[in-house]
């Protein structure tokens, strides 16, 4: 078999296998918080790969440790809701009792001071007024009697009386001083001792009931109060435990997982799970437990779909995603909302600040490069040839435990094309067009080129009139096809393309050891002439080429 060397535009491309995966997907998660337990199980499940309609129910966990919580809470909560009724109440009669206690207080000082004024304006007006009377009829009484007793002494030295009589009067109008003087000393005990002692009595009463109404409105007040915290405190404490019902009952809800959007169910596969690593293994099925925050399944978008692959590390400096810059809308949205005057416009503005931001969050960056070209072929769909572009590239190297010294980068490819029947998990080969690209390259194909041997030397053989001829050649670019030729061989020769056929068993040998020691500079093994280095199992870089052929610059050669 031969293959005319010809010039033609040779690009390099990243032949890779992966799987298909949507690029929205609706996560199913679990809420339910760890309690005591840690986890809880799944009492029913939906079948992978099965239609669901928004709303409709998933899976339902077991919520029996949550339902016997709820009905201990529920009776911690009517118990709280009940001393905050009770201490509402004794608020209320705290208040009227208060109101009641305070106008007894302010009525008893009005009476003390009334009575003062009483004493003042009428008792003691009376009193004075009495004695004052009693004084004027004991001094007129005492003119009388003096008169008497002067009349008496005269009638008795005329004889006309008797002395006995004289003396009767005589006796009567020192009974008249006496009286006179009775009543006067009335008048000072009433003037100089009853009324001041009968005021400060009064005085002291006013001052007493004006202390006590100071003190009852204290004492009602310090009740009110206290009456109030202690209502705050049964009704914070009422709170609290409707809080933890209401938090009970939402995680009972969430035991209940229900359909966010209407799609395909996928159970969801962690890579820890895939590729037998991890602490633990997460499997889907009715008696399985389950811990907060495991992702349990998917509802993927069907209508954009995405390749998951990983590329070898010599090739990954050449894939190119998608690029973006910065618009500065959320910056000038910021600076506007900053430069309000009105401070409520400003506080107002920030509280949705984040909402408007992630409503528009297209707008904070433009994309200047769509990613690098890419053909996808599916598996199940190998006659259709579909068109897409580099979105992703990773910067930090995937993990894999079956190789520590093969390094491959997560790169996401975006499918342009959309056909129906393609469901996530389905195996695709991607070939990536890179930048890197010779024009008028004198090419072969890449199965035609074999080691010669030494490191870096490579060889094919020419069609001839005389037979084949061995000959030696020196290579440049290559991708998963052909190969570029730089010295060695012409235009419109011919080169064999099956140089197996004329080997001898000792230079297939040394072919192989050629590739199994490495033949570029690294000294290492071939990546991907190992099973499993990437998804799908296959090599990076070179399609199906044989072990006489050179590593291509593709993929196969790790210094390249």
């Amino acid at each position: 078999m031969t293959h005319k060397v010809k010039r033609e535009t040779l690009q390099l491309t990243i032949v890779e296998r992966g799987a298909l995966e949507s690029a929205n997907n609706h996560d199913i998660v679990c809420r339910v918080k760890a309690g005591t337990r840690g986890s809880t199980a799944i009492k029913s499940v939906v079948d992978d790969g099965t239609y669901v309609h928004k709303g409709q129910e998933l899976m339902r966990l077991d919520s029996s440790t949550l339902d016997e919580q709820y009905k201990i809470q529920m009776i911690a909560t009517e118990k709280a809701q009940n001393d905050y009724i009770q201490a509402k109440e004794a608020v209320e009669i705290s208040r009227i009792q208060g109101e009641s206690d305070r106008e007894t207080a302010r009525v008893a000082v009005e009476l003390a001071e009334l009575d003062r004024k009483k004493f003042i304006e009428g008792d003691y007006q009376q009193q004075f007024k009495d004695v004052r009377s009693r004084i004027l009829v004991a001094e007129s009484d005492l003119e009388m009697l003096q008169d008497r007793a002067s009349y008496s002494d005269r009638m008795a030295k005329k004889n006309f009386i008797t002395p006995s009589q004289a003396q009767a009067d005589r006796a009567r109008l020192r009974s008249g001083e006496l009286a006179l003087q009775k009543v006067q000393e009335e008048l000072r005990v009433l003037q100089n001792y009853t009324l001041v002692r009968t005021l400060k009595d009064l005085d002291s009463k006013i001052a007493e009931a004006k202390r006590n109404q100071l003190r009852v409105f204290t004492q009602t007040e310090s009740q009110r109060r206290q009456a109030i915290n202690d209502r705050d405190t049964k009704y914070s404490i009422y709170l609290q435990e409707k809080s933890k019902l209401d938090e009970l009952q939402e995680e009972i809800d969430k035991c209940t997982i229900r359909a966010p959007e209407e799609g395909l169910v996928v159970y969801y596969i962690s890579p820890q799970t895939r590729f037998g690593s991890g602490s633990s293994q997460s499997i889907i099925a009715p008696g399985e437990p389950v811990k907060e925050g495991q992702k349990l399944m998917q509802i993927p978008d069907l209508n954009h779909m995405l390749v998951n692959t990983r590329v070898h590390e010599s090739l990954i400096s050449r894939v190119k995603g998608e690029r973006y810059v910065r618009t500065g809308f959320g910056e000038s949205l910021e600076a506007a909302l900053l430069s309000t005057p009105d401070v409520w416009v400003r506080l107002l503005g920030y509280q949705g600040f984040q909402a408007v931001r992630e409503d528009f969050r297209e707008m904070e960056q433009h994309k200047i490069y769509d990613g690098q070209r890419v053909k996808i072929r599916v598996d199940a769909f190998p006659s259709k040839l579909l068109d897409g572009h580099v979105k992703s590239a990773a910067t930090v190297a995937v993990q894999q435990d079956f190789s520590n010294d093969v390094k491959v980068y997560q790169t996401m490819i975006e499918l342009e094309d959309m056909i129906p029947g393609l469901k996530p998990g389905m195996n695709a080969e991607v070939t990536i067009f890179t930048d890197e690209h010779v024009d008028n390259a004198l090419t072969v194909p890449l199965q035609a080129v074999v080691p010669a041997g030494e490191r870096g030397k490579f060889k094919c053989w020419v069609v001839t009139p005389n037979g084949a001829e061995e000959r030696p050649v020196v290579i440049g670019l290559n991708n998963e096809k052909m190969v570029e030729i730089k010295e060695g061989l012409e235009e419109g020769e011919e080169v064999v393309i099956n140089p197996q056929a004329l080997m001898t068993e000792a230079e297939k040998a040394q072919a192989l050891n050629a590739f199994s020691s490495g033949s570029g500079k690294s000294g290492g093994k071939r990546p991907g002439n190992k099973p499993g280095n990437r998804p799908g199992g296959g090599k990076p870089g070179a399609k199906d080429a044989p072990p006489s052929a050179p590593p291509p610059s593709g993929g196969n050669k790790a210094d390249k």
